[in-house]
């Protein structure tokens, strides 16, 4: 059988001088040499830097504002393949068409061992960014014929080129609303003034007092105002609390009602709205807020807005994500902030170049040295290599894409 067409064997690619990534030089002159072909600080600078940061109180305020300098590679390539890690690389660099000339010459001449099979679902993945259909089917059969077991499908709904570098996760409330819900407000409305877009998770919500009704009102209001994208989900739940603290005719708890017809506008109850517009007018002697559409307008079923256990909320990164990341990753740090357990979906990634993979590398640490568990799924095989050269398998669970 042919190998999935690929013709005449390629000519080995041009020599070239090696991307060493491990094991740092044994004194500063030759981290000082290694930077300068590579292009990577030297491991005194990373150790320096990294002194620097504190993760303890996982704050994003807390992080130094020279990323560049805090890379920390672990002695973990050893490990990798070689083919398999010139190909990650050259596809950090953005260079897939070499990546992918090296991986068809690789399976055609060489015994890869046990290696095999992730070289040749980097080369389906390669075909998958570089949009190159036809091939990616030719060879997703050769893949069935030669493992026996189903390939990693076409995503048709990934686009070839997306610019994005992150986009910001469900925020989620939790415990009472209270007083001391202010510290939650405030950070909903910093992640939002950063990506002008936020998702607010209500799923959580135990409890809610008078004031912390307030809080959140006033911060749905602003966020509103300020005409951000925003999405709130699980609104029916804290809906469900809120109606038992109201009563007809009994004019206390005025911030509950507020809040409760501001999520009535949110789900798109207009008649439930009007109804209880009506009910608060009377009770209060004063003028209701009037009808305004939220969000998109259309209220969708509260059962299938989030499709994860509603244990764990997931941090997605998406598109291509290159020169470290800084923003994306100071978004990360705000998400781990009031989480034990960190989720972090790579569905939509299309690419981490190095930098970004030895930033991402650095606050993985910080997270479990501060006693978190991290999770990484649906990472693509090629993403999936390069976090096994810097050492991101090390420091965290990452589960590679079916």
């Amino acid at each position: 059988m042919a190998f999935f067409g690929f013709g005449k064997k390629s000519p080995p690619p041009p020599a070239k001088t090696p991307v060493k990534l491990s094991v740092p030089p044994k004194d500063e002159a030759a981290g000082a040499a290694s930077a300068a072909k590579t292009g990577q600080p030297s491991a005194a600078q990373s150790q320096q830097a990294a002194q620097s940061l504190d993760f303890t109180k996982l704050s994003a305020s807390q992080f130094a504002a020279d990323w560049d300098l805090n890379i920390q590679l672990e002695d973990s390539s050893s490990a990798v393949h070689p083919l398999v890690e010139e190909t990650a690389i050259l596809f950090a660099n953005g260079q897939d068409q070499m990546a992918c000339e090296a991986l068809k010459a690789g399976l055609q001449g060489q015994d890869l061992g046990h290696a095999t099979e992730q070289a040749w679902k980097m080369l389906l993945d390669l075909y998958q960014v570089m949009g190159q259909r036809e091939e990616f089917e030719t060879c997703a059969l050769e893949f069935v014929n030669k493992f026996e077991k189903s390939p990693p499908a076409w995503i048709d709904d990934v686009p070839k080129v997306k610019a994005a570098t992150g986009s910001v996760p469900p925020l989620s409330l939790s415990g009472k609303l209270d007083a001391s819900s202010v510290t939650q407000m405030e950070l909903m409305q910093r992640t939002a003034a950063k990506a002008k877009r936020l998702s607010i998770d209500l799923g959580k919500i135990q409890d809610a007092d008078n004031e912390g009704c307030r809080l959140l009102y006033d911060a749905l209001r602003s966020l509103t105002k300020a005409k951000y994208e925003i999405s709130v989900a699980k609104s029916k739940h804290l809906a469900d609390l809120l109606e038992k603290k109201i009563e007809s005719g009994k004019p206390e708890n005025q911030e509950v009602w507020l809040l409760l017809l501001e999520l009535c506008q949110w789900q798109g109850l207009q008649e439930k709205f009007e109804n209880l517009a009506l009910e608060f007018a009377m009770t209060f002697e004063v003028s209701p807020p009037s009808w305004e559409t939220r969000g998109t307008g259309a209220a969708a079923p509260e059962e299938v807005v989030d499709e994860s256990p509603e244990d764990e909320d997931q941090f997605p990164l998406e598109g291509q994500m290159s020169g470290g990341g800084t923003e994306v990753f100071r978004g990360l740090m705000d998400f781990a902030s009031t989480r034990k357990n960190i989720v972090i979906d790579l569905t939509g990634l299309r690419r981490m170049d190095f930098l970004s993979a030895g930033t991402f590398l650095n606050v993985l640490s910080g997270l479990t040295s501060a006693g978190k568990t991290v999770q990484v799924r649906n990472v693509n095989s090629l993403v999936a290599a390069l976090f096994g050269i810097v050492g991101v398998s090390q420091v965290a669970t990452v589960e590679v894409r079916k």
